[in-house]
């Protein structure tokens, strides 16, 4: 399980990484891919440190999952996600 969530985060990290450097640079350089290589490993390191405390955050994890989904589709505008963040 936690296998395919690491695969899925270097899919997602080099896509990004692979669109935005097309936009800034015209295509990848090599000093740009060996940035990409380290920032992966850093987020891939951040996401095996918080697997390892999912099961005692669950409800909070969902409701960041559901915020940032509501965030994504537009029903939920920046400063009311802002605004539901500190009043909680």
């Amino acid at each position: 399980e936690k296998a395919s969530i690491l695969i899925s985060c270097v899919i997602i990290v080099v896509v990004f990484s692979g669109r935005y450097a097309e936009y800034l640079l015209g295509g990848v350089m090599g000093d740009y891919l060996g940035a990409t290589i380290c920032v992966t490993e850093a987020f891939l390191l951040t996401v095996l440190a918080l697997l390892s405390h999912v099961e005692d955050h669950k409800e909070f994890l969902w409701d960041v999952a559901s915020q940032a989904s509501n965030y994504a589709n537009g029903s939920l505008a920046f400063h009311a996600l802002i605004d539901e963040i500190i009043n909680d």
